[in-house]
C-alpha cells in the first residue's frame, strides 16, 4: 500500500500541559492549516490528553515519562506517514509560530536540513495575563548562557540557541537521528547529529513568550541541567574524540616536560641521572599522556566508521 505523503508534521511533546495545548494547537492551525499536528502525550495525570482530542489533531500516547521519548515516538509516526518536513515545538504556548512557514520554505526549497529558533524575549500585546512568569528562571537564563558558550566551544555548529524547543528539519535529518535521548538532553542530541552529518544549519530569531500563570515548567534546573551536560560532554567525547582526548593528554605531556627537565639537564651536562624518581615518573606521565592519544586516534576511526554509516542514511532520504 502507498503511504500518502504529508509536507509537513509537526510534533508537540505534552506532559500535563492541559493549560496550553489547546492555544498551542489553535495558533499552528491558523499558520500550518494543512499541516499534521501531531500531540505526544507523554504520560499526563491532568487533562492534556483529552484537552488534545477535542482539538481533532492526531494524539499519540508515550507511557514513558521523558521529552526524548515522546519526540522519538512523534518522529516514528511522522516518518511513517512520509512527511517531507517534521517540526518540533514545546506545547507550552510559549514560542511565536508565524515563522513556521518560512522555515518549511527553508527546508523545500532552500536546502537546509534544520532551522533552529532562537528565543528571544517578547511580551504579550493583547491577553496578557498580569500573573505570568519570567521568560527565563535565573537558573534557566543562567544554564542557557553556559550550554550555547560551551556547545559553540565543543561542537560548533552555528546554532545560536543550542536548547530551543522550535526546531524545524527536513526528513533526510530525522531518519537518519540515533534517537537514544531520554530527556531534556534531546535538543543537545539533534545538535550533535547536526555536527556528525554536516547539516545544512540556519537560525531564525522567534518571539519567546512567559509561560501563564498555572503553567509550570517540567524542566529540573540542576537534575536536568547536570543530564544536559553529561550528554554535551559525551557528545564532545564522540563527535572529536582527537580533540577531546588530545586535552585529556595534555596535562599529563606538560607533566611530562616537567619531571623530565632535571633528569635530561644532569644527563648532557655530566653523563649522570641523579634524579631517578623524577625519571620514573616522567616516564608514567609520558605514558599516561601516549595512551590517551592513542585511544583518541581509535576512536576517531570508530566514529568515521558511525558516520560513514549515518551519511548513507542520510543521503538515502534526500528530498
Amino acid at each position: 500500500m502507498v503511504v500518502k505523503k504529508l509536507e509537513l508534521a509537526v510534533i508537540l511533546p505534552a506532559f500535563n500541559e492541559e493549560q496550553t495545548i489547546a492555544k498551542t494547537i489553535a495558533n499552528l492551525k491558523s499558520v500550518v492549516p494543512r499541516a499534521e499536528i501531531v500531540v505526544v502525550d507523554n504520560a499526563s495525570n491532568d487533562k492534556t490528553h483529552e484537552i488534545a482530542l477535542r482539538t481533532k489533531v492526531t494524539v499519540l500516547s508515550e507511557p514513558r515519562r521523558g521529552k526524548g521519548f515522546a519526540v522519538q515516538r512523534g518522529f516514528d509516526f511522522a516518518l511513517s506517514k512520509g512527511a517531507e518536513v517534521i517540526a518540533i515545538i514545546d506545547a507550552d504556548n510559549t514560542y511565536e509560530v508565524e515563522k513556521f512557514p518560512h522555515a518549511v520554505n527553508l527546508i523545500s526549497n532552500s536546502g537546509f536540513d534544520m532551522v533552529t529558533g532562537v528565543r528571544v524575549p517578547a511580551s504579550r500585546e493583547v491577553d496578557r495575563d498580569p500573573q505570568e512568569q519570567p521568560h527565563f528562571r535565573f537558573g534557566h537564563k543562567a544554564g542557557n548562557k553556559l550550554f550555547i558558550s560551551l556547545s559553540n566551544f565543543l561542537l560548533p555548529t552555528g546554532i545560536r540557541d543550542v536548547l530551543s524547543g522550535w526546531r524545524v528539519m527536513s526528513r533526510r535529518f530525522v531518519a537518519s537521528f540515533p534517537g537514544d535521548a531520554k530527556g531534556f538532553e534531546i535538543e543537545a542530541q539533534l545538535n550533535s547529529h547536526a555536527y556528525s552529518v554536516n547539516a545544512a544549519l540556519v537560525n531564525l530569531d522567534v518571539p519567546y513568550f512567559a509561560r501563564p500563570s498555572g503553567s509550570v515548567s517540567k524542566l529540573n534546573t540542576y537534575r536536568d541541567g547536570l543530564r544536559i551536560l553529561r550528554t554535551t560532554m559525551r557528545n564532545f567525547r564522540n563527535d572529536r574524540p582527537v580533540f577531546a582526548f588530545s586535552l585529556l593528554a595534555l596535562p599529563w605531556a606538560i607533566a611530562t616536560v616537567y619531571f623530565l627537565y632535571l633528569p635530561l639537564a644532569s644527563y648532557f651536562e655530566d653523563g649522570l641521572v641523579p634524579y631517578l624518581p623524577r625519571f620514573v615518573a616522567a616516564v608514567g606521565t609520558f605514558l599516561i599522556s601516549a595512551l590517551l592519544w592513542i585511544s583518541g586516534v581509535l576512536l576517531e576511526r570508530m566514529r568515521q566508521i558511525r558516520v560513514t554509516t549515518t551519511l548513507r542514511i542520510f543521503h538515502e532520504n534526500t528530498l
